[in-house]
């Protein structure tokens, strides 16, 4: 079994106790039940909009450790400089 597996296997037992726990009806009860569901794809398609989806990651369950000394700081900072530049736009 691969690590990837192994989180799966515990993810479902995770949902399953929380499930348990927590009846449906209850958490249709909710204040946030009603909410309006928000669509990514079709908000990443909007031409009206922009934005970027990162992610920080200093390990991987599946490939270890990439930077484990990286600052989320200094990385999302980045992250917004590259997204500013006008070099992006045209490569």
């Amino acid at each position: 079994m691969t690590i990837l597996d192994q989180i799966i296997a515990h993810k479902r037992e995770e949902v399953a106790e929380r499930q348990s726990l927590i009846p449906e009806k209850l958490l249709e009860k909710s204040v946030f039940f009603e909410n309006q569901v928000v669509s990514l794809k079709k908000y990443v398609q909007d031409p009206e909009k922009t934005g970027i989806i990162a992610e920080f990651k200093r390990q991987s369950p599946s490939k270890g450790l990439i930077n484990g000394s990286a600052s989320v700081e200094k990385t999302s900072i980045g992250y917004m400089q590259a997204a500013l530049s006008p070099f992006h736009l045209d490569g």
